[in-house]
């Protein structure tokens, strides 16, 4: 597993406690290299899936987190990221995990292990997961009916978590996740609760990445070896922002990166992002999306 998420084809992925310097032992490299490229990867052990594109450094490579945070017996190295993916495109990190600072009490260790630096949806302003300390977890959200369905050119992933129902309302998340290997991703977010929550979806960048903001719902995306365009359709009154979040690549490294946010009410309904390298033409949260001319 560590060898495929550090493998030349893409850039290394950062998950909870790793880096991008961190080296796999050499036992992981010969089970999961036959693993391969141009093909699905589902790791259900672990809830890590996704696909990785072949061709060499133009692969476009994506890892979506449907797992549970740890093992129950030891998940100090957890952070708050149920439904969190990354993305590369054309072999450069564009969407990323914001990696580790330190393991020490600190505003770092305490940001790093938090669901707002993910990419996933956060509730009230709170954790999917109760972290305290440097490396303890209390009450903790579980990944619940994941489903993966791979076919030639794509997959779809979802699944729901309860990391939310202490919460007035009793909140769940639902993510649906609908990738198409020529570089477009699709994701809707269902957030049910008997009372309305307020529920922010955000989307971290490498620090390569520059945004172009061309409109209330539609950013471009400039990295150094391409460019990809993001349609956010907000729901009622939701509000989408743009600013900056950290980015801890290697221990004691900070860098800073551009951050998109979505905010909104879970009574308004459903909401979600289209990612795509192709032209969007049309994209709702309800239908999906017109690429290129074809849905």
């Amino acid at each position: 597993f560590s060898r495929q998420l550090a493998d030349e084809r893409p850039p290394t992925s950062i998950w909870t406690d790793s880096k991008t310097d961190s080296e796999p032992p050499d036992g992981d490299a010969k089970s999961l290299n036959a693993l391969g490229v141009g093909a699905p990867i589902s790791l259900s052990d672990t809830g890590y899936f996704g696909w990785r594109g072949d061709g060499a450094r133009q692969a476009h490579y994506l890892l979506c987190d449907a797992g549970a945070i740890g093992p129950d017996y030891l998940p100090g190295h957890a952070h708050g990221d149920i439904f969190s993916f990354e993305l590369s495109l054309n072999g450069q990190r564009v969407i990323t995990d914001n990696g580790v600072y330190n393991y020490k009490l600190s505003a770092e260790r305490d940001y790093c292990r938090s669901t707002a630096a993910h990419n996933t949806v956060e509730i009230e302003d709170g954790d999917q997961c109760e972290f305290w300390g440097v490396f303890r977890v209390g009450r903790r959200g579980r990944p619940l009916d994941v489903t993966y369905k791979a076919h030639e050119s794509g997959f779809h992933l979802t699944g729901w978590h309860d990391g939310y129902r202490h919460l007035p309302g009793r909140p769940t998340h639902r993510r649906d996740f609908t990738w198409d290997a020529a570089g477009v991703l699709l994701i809707r977010d269902t957030v049910d609760a008997s009372k309305s929550v307020r529920c922010t979806s955000r989307l971290h960048f490498d620090p390569c990445c520059k945004l172009n903001i061309s409109s209330s719902n539609a950013v471009q995306v400039v990295y150094p070896v391409g460019r990809f365009d993001i349609a956010i359709p907000t729901p009622g009154n939701g509000r989408f922002s743009q600013s900056e979040s950290d980015s801890f690549p290697k221990m004691g490294l900070r860098l800073r990166r551009p951050c998109i946010s979505l905010t909104w009410q879970s009574d308004e309904g459903p909401a979600g992002w289209c990612i795509s390298t192709l032209p969007i033409d049309s994209f709702d949260v309800a239908h999906g999306a017109v690429i290129s001319g074809r849905t």
